[in-house]
């Protein structure tokens, strides 16, 4: 379904223009377009049936529908194309993701923490905002609070408008990275329990980065777009705009260095893991060499008296007695010495 809304001074039309209307020409006094499809093959059409209404190249929407898979930001002249991601509850979410974002679970745990992973096609123009949203996945009412708190912004046009997406990107990236965190924070814990469950810690640990890698990457088209607008040409901004985007620019930013950090994290607790497996390898180790060793003096010491050849003092209880003696005094002598080693 493709919905059409149209702003003026900031505020949502009651009588918004229709597609029909709109390739007649007929956009009426708005000042700013909001285009929003939930399906991506149904936006092609409709996109390509409206692109002369709104001032849209032929290329623009071919190029994004080229890279809708994966993050990416790309800007010519006065048109922008941007993929991005946004992690949603389910609580948030008005339809299913599209992917699962990789983070563990495990040992137990429960996994209400668990965001889906869905992707937003934006292209930007002046005067017009197109946003396609397959699956229906990325939740709208969070956008229209945020146009509705500042419609200050959305009067200057379409950048207003971009505003909302990128800071509602921004925020569910810097929640999907705090569900991480508290993730790291189990899986440490993890690690220096008495039995740790090794596999269990690995395949863990190797989900975390996978999914910190998948937030570092999605992060940079954020900061990128919001950087490029910033570096525009005085004017082409509305100053009112500046600092909003200024923020989303340092969340997205911040979003890469957390990640970054929380990436160290989990090197050093997959290194410490297997550092910990090590340690109770050689402790096991120690533990049957020293077990060897006392059990191999008695065993040298009645192997010798017990040769099938002549020997002094042989057949005498006296001789049986003393051997049996020496053999225990030395495993006992052994036992001590290896006791206060703490190999045992």
């Amino acid at each position: 379904m493709v919905t059409v809304t149209a702003f003026t001074d900031g505020v949502a039309s009651k009588g918004s223009p229709t597609l029909e209307s709109l390739e007649a020409g007929g956009r009426g006094d708005a000042d700013v377009l909001w285009i929003d499809a939930d399906d991506a093959e149904a936006a092609a059409e409709a996109v390509g049936r409206i692109a002369s209404a709104v001032g849209l190249p032929s290329w623009a929407i071919a190029r994004l529908q080229r890279h809708r898979s994966h993050p990416s930001l790309y800007r010519a002249g006065p048109v922008t194309t941007i993929a991005l991601r946004i992690h949603t509850t389910a609580e948030e979410r008005d339809g299913s993701g599209d992917e699962a974002t990789g983070e563990p679970r495990s040992h137990g745990r429960t996994t209400d923490t668990h965001a889906a992973n869905a992707r937003l096609l934006v292209l930007i123009a002046p005067g017009v905002l197109i946003t396609i949203r397959p699956h229906g996945a990325w939740p709208l009412q969070p956008l229209r609070d945020r146009w509705s708190a500042h419609p200050e912004l959305v009067a200057g046009g379409a950048l207003g408008l971009l505003w909302a997406v990128l800071d509602m990107a921004a925020d569910s990236q810097m929640s999907q990275l705090t569900r991480l965190d508290t993730r790291l924070e189990h899986l440490e814990r993890s690690v220096f329990v008495e039995e740790p469950d090794t596999a269990a810690v690995q395949r863990d640990a190797y989900a975390l980065f996978k999914a910190l890698a998948h937030e570092r990457r999605v992060a940079v088209p954020l900061r990128d777009a919001a950087a490029q607008f910033l570096a525009d040409p005085p004017g082409a901004v509305p100053d009112a705009l500046v600092p909003y985007l200024r923020e989303v620019r340092d969340h997205a930013q911040r979003v890469t260095e957390w990640a970054d950090s929380l990436t160290q994290l989990v090197t050093s607790i997959v290194d410490t893991n297997m550092s910990n497996v090590n340690n109770r390898l050689n402790l096991i180790m120690k533990k049957v060499t020293s077990w060897a060793a006392i059990i191999a003096v008695p065993t040298l010491v009645s192997g010798v008296w017990g040769m099938n050849v002549p020997l002094p003092w042989q057949g005498s209880p006296v001789t049986t007695a003393a051997t049996i003696a020496t053999m225990g005094l030395l495993a006992l002598a052994l036992y001590i010495q290896f006791k206060r080693k703490d190999w045992l």
